[in-house]
């Protein structure tokens, strides 16, 4: 067998492990339910699983086999890896803990810091650094920026980001710890627009907030020269929607968590000497069968096995440009 990456996982919680037991999701959906894949198991060693909470480490070291720990342990040089899934307040220190203690390189959960103040004491620290916004590696969307940046489906004119959440269900998103939904499930979305507009400048925002609360409604409108951009982040809603719907001058696409659509111009059926959007099959079928956590964990893979220094997607300078956006939003 092949050198495997030797990994420590910190943070046992819901995407850690314990989403990987919702019957309904597409599998591996957590950091050791891909670790601990038949795919995982020939490129990573899963060594350690650490966390405070003493019932999460006896179900986790049951559930998976894995030695678990309630605090990282002060030698971890012979670690390639340190993953965290913690709480976002949390992702810093932990990270530079890891680094002092022997690991070459981490992947933080987003987002990377709660300010980018915070993120400064990253800088430098290791070439190795990747953060989990996992979107960017699944292959959908990764299919649907090389078509967009290849011309062939056309100019994009106008995008809608929309991530919606409901703040009577009241979760991580919530806590004035966790940054509020801005940063909790905004960031994922800025991170996409960010990914397939490099260039995106913020014109005007708006919040909608009662004092004392974090902000629960967002609406901030972008440009990348004639591509006019709109992001709203609204937890109050009564379901969840995390979509981007990019409308070009010959098609439309929706890149979104219920699945991906696809329309393009063709000569309508409802009115003589006209052309309509008409949906059709989404055009790469093999990227139906991708996954997001496998897509990121399989460029860790590469990188720390052939010493390459450069993350191909979302490393700290693309994390930072996120945050300082993150704080305008805020």
């Amino acid at each position: 067998m092949k050198r495997r990456i030797q990994t420590i996982l910190v943070g046992l919680g819901r995407i850690g492990s314990l989403l990987e037991q919702d019957s309904l999701r597409k599998k591996p959906c957590t950091h050791a339910g891909t670790l601990q894949s038949h795919w995982g198991k020939k490129r990573f060693q899963l060594r350690l699983g650490v966390d405070r909470d003493l019932s999460k480490t006896q179900s986790f070291g049951s559930y998976w086999k894995v030695p678990t720990e309630s605090q990282i342990p002060e030698n971890l040089s012979s670690y390639d890896l340190g993953v965290i899934a913690t709480p976002s307040e949390s992702h810093v220190s932990l990270a530079l803990e890891l680094l002092k203690k022997g690991v070459k390189g981490v992947l933080i959960e987003k987002p990377m810091a709660l300010s980018t103040r915070e993120a400064c004491l990253l800088k430098g620290k290791t070439h190795y650094l990747w953060v989990n916004h996992e979107r960017r590696y699944h292959p959908n969307y990764a299919f649907a920026k090389d078509q967009l940046d290849k011309g062939n489906w056309g100019k994009p004119m106008r995008v809608v980001a929309s991530v919606c959440t409901n703040v009577r269900q009241p979760g991580r998103a919530f806590t004035n710890k966790g940054g509020g939904i801005i940063f909790h499930d905004g960031t994922h979305a800025l991170d996409l627009l960010f990914w397939f507009f490099p260039k995106l400048k913020l014109i005007h925002f708006k919040n909608k907030q009662k004092k004392g609360e974090n902000p629960i409604r967002s609406i901030s409108y972008w440009e990348q020269g004639d591509t006019e951009i709109i992001l709203e982040i609204s937890g109050s809603r009564s379901f969840f929607l995390f979509e981007i719907d990019i409308l070009t001058d010959t098609h439309r696409v929706l890149l979104s968590n219920d699945g991906c659509r696809f329309w393009e111009s063709s000569k309508s059926s409802l009115y003589q000497g006209f052309t309509s959007l008409v949906e059709r099959p989404w055009p790469n079928q093999k990227s139906l069968l991708g996954n997001a956590f496998i897509g990121i964990y399989e460029e860790i893979y590469l990188s720390l096995m052939n010493k390459d220094k450069s993350p191909k997607r979302g490393g700290y300078q693309e994390n930072y440009k996120i945050l300082k956006a993150l704080e305008s939003l805020r």
